[in-house]
């Protein structure tokens, strides 16, 4: 009984990891959304990062990047620091390589839901 009552509240406040696979849009104005996913897990604290891709299924080209997401607190809605680096851009056999950078109004909803705001674009993935 005991047991049941202590582990009930810390099930019923929400995820405390942003760790798991991510997938989502980037809808720009007249522009035709785009596909991004990315795996997270955590490097340290509340910072969490791993690799991810940016592209329409079948599509010539895909934009692969590295993200890191930091969390201000351990659990719950909250602003997020979203940054990319090692952008590069893959045609075919050709890689261009470009300067990304960091997103803005990056927030989680303390479960499953990451979105930023960036310009004209809006971004919004789900965990998997």
């Amino acid at each position: 009984m005991f047991k049941s009552i202590f582990f009930l509240p810390i099930l019923s406040i929400g995820c405390t990891s942003l760790s798991g696979d991510w997938q989502g849009e980037i809808t720009c104005e007249d522009l035709d959304p785009v596909d991004i996913g990315f795996t997270l897990e955590q490097l340290e604290g509340q910072i969490y990062g791993g690799d991810g891709e940016a592209g329409d299924q079948g599509a010539e080209c895909e934009i692969v990047f590295t993200v890191e997401i930091e969390k201000e607190k351990l659990m719950g809605e909250q602003d997020i620091d979203v940054s990319f680096s090692d952008c590069k851009v893959v045609c075919g056999g050709a890689t261009e390589t470009f300067d990304c950078g960091e997103a803005d109004g990056g927030n989680w909803d303390g479960e499953d839901t990451i979105s930023w705001g960036e310009d004209d674009c809006d971004v919004e993935l789900t965990r998997d």
